[in-house]
């Protein structure tokens, strides 16, 4: 199936052998199934019944039978799930069915052939030209053999066929393990994702070690897209909860949130929104007057600002807002309240530089254009263009102070609303202010346009909190809510820690009858209540603390499981004495600390974070030394590339933030680059350059990196394997030669610098592509403060 067909519809066929007359029974396998099943069913595969022939009665001729009336309305997926015993030797491969002996032996068995053929027909029934994705899944011991022969089978009779066959290796088996391996890395590795191509999934399988054999036929294209948007920018506790509420809505509701009529995120979810009336009554009459001031909205960490915004995003979509509303997930708003206007882009600017909010503005917007390769001020100028000639977008941005670069982005925002955009910002209050009485900080508010800005702030709810708390603790019992309420209510807390304290009695709900424990245990803050998770957390499973240090010292949005990056940095570090598993970061993820964890996305990869920057500051203080860290992080990236293979595309984090780690690290991480240069030339030139003219431009700059540096207006928008020789030629002209070299990374660059010598040096600088009017004023750096 391709990435842009219309339709992600398919079908699961279950070849279920759980009971035998010569082989042990096999009880769970029913289970497997349903497992499979329910993992498909979000990218709108539909289960297949099994067949009505009796288990024991399941030999060679039923298996033949049912093979001839599998569906032909397969959609364009088909999935052909068999599980049961297998068995191999040296000269023969076989599948038993019900009634075959033990051992099966060459001719009493289902072998390849026969199964390949029963595909291919079936093939030929669904779609006549081939093209069609087939997953074969073969859940039985030995039949990594079994799926070599299928695979050779498969690609002499059937020349068009998209195949991704999987299959055990070669010690046994527990029938059941390919789905939970499936299951784990689709939930973590592309938990935000709305597609998968079929060649990520083959690799990160592949990837993993676990004794799979997966192979591959002509896959191109192919992936599975997802029924429902998957959301993303959520902690993964309530992604979780929004992702079941979804699927239990009629099929006739479930399209309203296809990934194609997907709008813009939006932060938290509004789903679980409680209180704040006054303030959100203020935002829709400002947003209802279509104010040409910047809206600020403000309060101190954890007060709920995220939530705000992210209720006024989900209520603006109108069609899904009425779903919600019949569904119960979402409160109607009083008679009262002004119209919720329409939003037409909101982003979270959480770990985003001014180069990144403003293509992903231009991305919501859908006005990128040819605007896509340009020069950041070539955007902005088209996107303000675009404001002042009558489009007069509504735009949210969240967690302003959350940017890598947050007076240049504000900024923009400022420029935006006088552009004629209608723009709302929310930050957190200055350090030096008060809950209930909460300040823009000083720095931002002028750039954003000093007293012209609306500024509306978010003060503490006590009595919305106490109603929160009450209403995700009454299973629990009423009298042991209240008691849980009080007792927050009593610390004067903010909503964010009677997020996470409810949580942490979730964990132990024995202290809700023990007021001296849960006095205890809900005192403080929401930090303070992080680091006790740490800590708990830690004496569980000695890979938590790592893991989760390694998501507050990475960059952007966060760090994936596509291609081991995360379990990689965990495991460099605990000083690369332990292994970090899959199961360490699903148990984390899913169970453990699932509210402290946002899964989001980045560069179209499911990524992960901490849900708040309060966390990140409180694992980077606890840091060590954050220079020796990032060195350690920046070697380990180094590691991530090295193995990885060239035709597979580096994952996003690894090509934007090797850099900034090397930037953090500085000058030692810059040289531990220098020594690698074919993984340099893998890396984004243009983040490569922009960290080093930031952190390392003043020193000596190491030859790989100055050539990257002076090269990149070239090589920004060529393809990693085009790269080496412009690279390789910056360098030579600042450094007036260049060693003739053995070229060890991809061979198919049309050209090579071979050598060169005796060149006038030039000093180490950044070329300014696009910019072709003079050069009017010169601003000089001074000092480290930049001023």
């Amino acid at each position: 199936m391709d990435s842009d067909s219309d339709s992600g519809r398919g079908v699961l066929i279950p070849v279920i052998l759980n009971r035998y007359a010569h082989h042990d029974h096999l009880p769970n396998a029913r289970a497997h199934w349903e497992r499979l099943a329910a993992l498909l069913a979000d990218f709108g595969i539909s289960n297949a019944p099994d067949w009505r022939t009796p288990m024991l009665e399941r030999g060679g001729d039923a298996i033949q039978e049912y093979c001839a009336v599998w569906p032909a309305d397969s959609g364009t997926v088909g999935v052909l799930y068999w599980v049961g015993h297998g068995q191999a030797t040296r000269s023969w491969v076989s599948l038993a069915h019900a009634k075959s002996p033990n051992p099966i032996g060459a001719r009493a068995g289902v072998d390849p052939e026969f199964l390949a053929a029963a595909i291919e027909r079936w093939m030929r029934r669904c779609e006549p030209d081939g093209h069609h994705l087939l997953i074969v899944i073969v859940d039985a011991c030995k039949s990594n053999r079994f799926v070599q022969r299928l695979a050779a089978s498969l690609d002499e009779i059937h020349a068009n066929a998209k195949l991704l066959l999987i299959g055990a290796g070669d010690d046994s088996v527990i029938p059941g393990r390919i789905v939970e391996v499936l299951d784990a890395v689709i939930a973590q590795a592309f938990k935000t994702a709305d597609d998968i191509p079929a060649t990520l999934l083959l690799h990160e399988l592949d990837q993993l070690g676990l004794d799979l054999d997966v192979r591959n036929l002509r896959l191109g294209t192919a992936a599975l897209h997802r029924s429902i948007s998957a959301p993303s920018g959520l902690p993964v506790d309530l992604h979780n909860e929004v992702v079941r509420a979804l699927s239990q809505l009629p099929e006739s509701d479930r399209r309203h949130f296809a990934p194609k009529v997907k709008s813009s995120e939006g932060g938290e979810t509004a789903w679980f929104y409680q209180g704040r009336t006054l303030e959100r009554m203020h935002l829709l009459q400002l947003l209802g007057d279509r104010s040409t001031q910047p809206i600020v909205l403000t309060g101190v960490a954890g007060s709920g600002k995220s939530a705000l915004l992210g209720d006024l995003v989900i209520r603006s979509r109108g069609d899904q807002t009425a779903v919600l509303l019949r569904a119960g997930l979402l409160e109607a708003l009083p008679p009262e309240a002004p119209s919720v206007p329409k939003i037409d882009a909101a982003l979270n600017l959480a770990g985003l530089g001014l180069t990144d909010a403003v293509e992903e503005l231009l991305d919501q917007l859908g006005i990128g254009g040819t605007q896509t390769h340009g020069l950041v001020s070539q955007k902005i100028d088209h996107l303000l263009y675009t404001q002042a000639a009558g489009d007069r977008s509504t735009l949210i941005f969240d967690a302003l102070d959350e940017s890598t670069e947050p007076l240049a982005v504000a900024n923009l925002i400022r420029m935006l609303a006088m552009s004629g955009a209608q723009v709302l910002a929310a930050c957190r209050a200055d350090v030096g202010s008060s809950a209930d009485a909460p300040e823009v900080p000083t720095a931002l508010r002028e750039v954003l346009g000093g007293d012209d800005c609306i500024v509306v702030p978010v003060k503490r709810d006590g009595e919305a909190i106490q109603s929160y708390v009450t209403r995700r603790l009454i299973h629990l019992g009423a009298e042991r809510a209240r008691l849980a309420a009080e007792a927050i209510h009593a610390v004067g807390a903010q909503f964010l820690h009677a997020r996470v304290a409810i949580f942490e009695i979730l964990q132990d709900v024995g202290v809700l009858d023990d007021p001296e424990a849960l006095r205890r245990l809900v005192s403080g803050d929401h930090v303070s209540l992080f680091l006790g998770a740490v800590h708990r957390l830690a004496a569980l499973n000695p890979s938590s603390e790592p893991l989760l240090r390694a998501l507050a010292l990475s960059y952007g949005k966060g760090l994936p499981v596509l291609g081991g990056t995360w379990s990689a940095f965990a495991s460099r570090l605990m000083g690369g004495t332990f292994s970090v598993s899959s199961s360490d970061i699903e148990n984390l993820v899913e169970v453990a600390a699932a509210p402290y964890i946002i899964a989001d996305r980045e560069g179209g990869q499911t990524c992960y974070r901490l849900a708040h920057r309060s966390f990140v500051d409180a694992l980077r203080r606890s840091t060590e030394d954050r220079r020796v860290a990032d060195l350690i992080l920046t070697d380990a990236c180094l590691d991530l590339l090295r193995g990885r293979d060239i035709d597979v595309a580096v994952p996003h984090y690894l090509e934007q933030y090797t850099s900034a780690h090397a930037a953090g690290s500085s000058p030692e991480g810059w040289w531990h680059l220098d020594r690698d240069p074919t993984s340099c030339d893998r890396l984004n030139p243009t983040a490569v350059a922009r960290d080093a003219m930031r952190t390392v431009f003043r020193e000596r700059v190491p030859p790989t990196i100055a050539g990257i540096i002076g090269s990149v207006h070239q090589t920004r928008l060529l393809p990693p394997n085009e790269r080496r020789a412009l690279r390789r030629w910056a360098e030579a002209m600042q450094t007036g030669s260049a060693k003739e070299t053995v070229q060890t990374g991809p061979a198919s660059s049309a050209i090579s610098l071979q050598w060169a010598r005796s060149l006038p040096r030039t000093p180490v600088h950044l070329s300014l592509a696009g910019h072709t009017s003079g050069i009017r004023a010169i601003g000089l750096r001074t000092d480290k403060t930049e001023q």
